[in-house]
C-alpha cells in the first residue's frame, strides 16, 4: 500500500508541474499547488478529480 501511494505522490507532482505549466503559474495552478498540499492522505481521489475537471473543462473550452 505505501509503494501505491509513493507512486501515486511521484504522479501528482509531475502532474502538478504540468497543470501549473499549462495555467501559466496561475489560477488553476496555485489552486494545484494548495490542493496537493491539503489533501496528501487523498492523493488518488484528487488526481482522479482534478483529471475528470480538466477534460471537463477541456471539453467545454473547445465545443
Amino acid at each position: 500500500m505505501k509503494k501505491i501511494k509513493k507512486i501515486g505522490e511521484g504522479i501528482l507532482g509531475l502532474l502538478s508541474a504540468v497543470a501549473i505549466l499549462f495555467a501559466g503559474g496561475t489560477g488553476l495552478g496555485l489552486a494545484w499547488v494548495a490542493i496537493n498540499v491539503w489533501l496528501k492522505e487523498y492523493t488518488l481521489l484528487v488526481i482522479v478529480f482534478v483529471i475528470s475537471a480538466w477534460v471537463v473543462w477541456m471539453s467545454r473550452k473547445y465545443n
